[in-house]
Formats: structure tokens, C-alpha cells, sequence
């Protein structure tokens, strides 16, 4: 599913996500970037900490960091936490 591991467009998004991560490490949680599938535009992220089991974990990879991934890379189409 993920592919594409060298692309820069996954060096621009896994620093994205890194510039991002000290808001969710502010909720105990931590987020990990796995890759992304430029086919489908899938980007699939590990959630750590608070965030691997809280229910709102869904919410905020939809509009929280989908949204600013969309923002600088309208490619993406959506964002999957990966066990």
C-alpha cells in the first residue's frame, strides 16, 4: 500500500508531519509518518502515546492533519493510521 518511499514529495510530507507532531506530543500522543502511495494518494501515519487508542485519534488525522497535508500537497487524498 505505501509506496514511493524516496519520492520528495514524501521527504516534504514526512517534514510536514514533523513541524506538526509537538501539537499532538502536547496530548501525550506522538505521530510517526510510514510513507506515502502518490497512486492513490494515501499517506499512512503510526499514532503513538494517547493518540494509538484515544477515539477522537480519527478526527484529528481527517481534519487536522489532512487538511494541512492538503494545503501544501493537494495530492494527498487522504491520511491512514497504520498499526
Amino acid at each position: 500500500m505505501i509506496k514511493n518511499l524516496k519520492s520528495e514529495v514524501n521527504k516534504k510530507i514526512k517534514v510536514l508531519i514533523k513541524e506538526l507532531s509537538p501539537y499532538v506530543a502536547g496530548h501525550g500522543g506522538e505521530l510517526e509518518f510510514v510513507g506515502f502511495d502518490l497512486k492513490t494518494g494515501v499517506v499512512g501515519v503510526r499514532l503513538k502515546g494517547s493518540c494509538a487508542h484515544c477515539a477522537l485519534s480519527p478526527i484529528t488525522l481527517r481534519f487536522g492533519l489532512l487538511k494541512k497535508l492538503q494545503a501544501k500537497f493537494p495530492e494527498v487524498k487522504e491520511v491512514v493510521a497504520i498499526e
